[in-house]
């Protein structure tokens, strides 16, 4: 194995082991916003008009709490691209090197 491509393997590594930091960590809480949901849903069925009036007042910030969930999804699915694409990068680099050793 070459040096660069050893210290590239590290790089690569290093760099799959933030984001699979990351995606547990947002893993963990996308999971208590749904608990959240779950009782927040819960806890409006016995209100339902008590929903709507604090559905309405907070309209325009339900619209952004929306918007940044959408962008926060995408922004997980995205970093689960990158990990797998990187694990094959390293698999791609351990590959070749086997074949050369």
């Amino acid at each position: 194995m070459l040096w660069g491509e050893y210290r590239q393997k590290d790089f690569l590594k290093e760099n799959l082991k933030y984001k699979m930091e990351w995606i547990l960590k947002a893993y963990r809480y996308k999971k208590y916003l749904e608990v959240e949901n779950k009782a927040e849903i819960e806890f409006f069925k016995q209100r339902p008009l008590i929903f709507l009036l604090v559905y309405l007042i907070n309209l325009p910030i339900n619209i952004i709490d929306l918007i940044q969930r959408f962008k926060w999804n995408y922004q997980y699915e995205k970093i689960c691209a990158e990990a797998e694409y990187l694990r094959k990068e390293i698999n791609k680099i351990e590959n070749k090197t086997k074949l050369l050793d």
